[in-house]
């Protein structure tokens, strides 16, 4: 009605004029006041948003993909069996090997790794800089190059040889790879259900392709738990290049050493009817001793420990048997280990000293 040149139904003063305030007539108060009111849901947003990138973007990432926590076994060494004259009839030996998480021995390497590499040595601002990105991920290259050709000299090992079981390793990962990759395109092209569809009465179906969501094809790459796990490159490694590798960890940033037994027999056949065996033990033994100990196994054997077969080491086996301490190890979503703490050490077996007269063995 303000269009008109009197509005009825409007009381007017004296000379004419609306006697009421009219918003009309101050055009900028009410454009400032629409503009206020659209304005500050957007700056509401604008500094949330700032807050969720430049704030907290590093902790919501980080939250996003948790470290992961498992508990690992830490090997323990068995007893000795001694003879009367105190000489070794059977003894562990430590064994040190060196393993290599797969994406620092993948050749070539995976271009996304390379680039989280690479990215987390820069800041927000340089990560913008495609010239400083692309330097960083020459850097990560050479510091890998450099790994390889240290542990060559430290171990004592070929740069060749060390190539081919990269090699040999990383073919045999992606022939798994393409193994899961075909199995999983096998189930997607394979409808499921088809014939159970086919058969049901036709309210069924039609209630199916009402409700049932299309099928879609997966897209997301295949990842296989050996892409994330270590693998070993030099096996049975003296003292020394163990304590190198474990001592310079910003040198070998994508190492580990793993400490292993191994049962040995100084004297070869010496008594060998008496001292008997250690073998691995099976699933099922396993399973049984957990069966016979239901509040947890005095012992802890697990698949692969080494019990005792034959002779003295099944007769005092839970006097020789060493307790395989307990290790908390910290992993990013990478597989790459971040933290270790031990939460039980390991424990030494006792040794056994038999009342044998070796040098009478010998000679028999």
């Amino acid at each position: 009605m303000h269009n008109r040149p009197l509005n009825t139904f409007e009381e007017l003063d004296g000379h004419g004029r609306s006697a009421g305030w009219q918003i009309d007539e101050r055009p900028g108060t009410r454009l400032a006041c629409v503009v206020i009111l659209v304005a500050v849901p957007f700056v509401a947003v604008a500094v949330r948003l700032h807050r969720l990138q430049i704030g907290i973007g590093e902790a919501a990432v980080a939250n996003l993909s948790p470290p992961v926590e498992s508990v690992e076994p830490v090997p323990s060494r068995d007893g000795r069996i001694l003879g009367a004259d105190g000489r070794v009839l059977a003894e562990d030996v430590r064994r040190f090997r060196v393993l290599s998480h797969y994406r620092w021995l993948e050749e070539p390497p995976d271009p996304d790794w390379l680039r989280r590499r690479a990215l987390s040595r820069l800041s927000r601002r340089e990560r913008r800089d495609s010239a400083k990105v692309a330097a960083a991920e020459a850097a990560v290259l050479a510091e890998r190059d450099e790994q390889w050709s240290l542990l060559s000299r430290v171990a004592d090992v070929s740069p060749a040889l060390l190539a081919e079981r990269r090699k040999r390793t990383t073919e045999r990962v992606e022939r798994i790879v393409r193994s899961v990759e075909r199995r999983r395109r096998e189930r997607e092209s394979t409808p499921g259900g088809q014939s159970d569809v086919q058969t049901a009465p036709w309210w069924e179906r039609i209630v199916r392709a009402v409700t049932t969501p299309p099928r879609r094809p997966s897209v997301d790459p295949v990842v296989v738990t050996e892409e994330l796990d270590y693998h070993v490159v030099v096996d049975d490694v003296p003292l020394e290049t163990a304590a190198a590798v474990e001592s310079q960890a910003d040198r070998f940033p994508g190492l580990r050493v793993e400490v292993t037994t191994q049962r040995t027999h100084p004297l070869a056949g010496t008594a060998a009817h008496v001292v008997g065996s250690r073998r691995p033990a099976r699933d099922e033994e396993v399973a049984q001793r957990k069966r016979e100990f239901p509040s947890g196994d005095p012992l802890a054997y697990a698949t692969g420990d080494r019990i005792g077969r034959t002779g003295v080491e099944r007769a005092f086996d839970r006097h020789v048997r060493g307790m395989p301490g307990r290790e908390q190890v910290t992993r990013n979503r990478h597989g790459e280990v971040l933290a270790t703490r031990i939460l039980r050490r390991p424990r030494v077996g006792n040794d056994v000293v038999l009342t044998l007269d070796l040098d009478l063995q010998e000679r028999a």
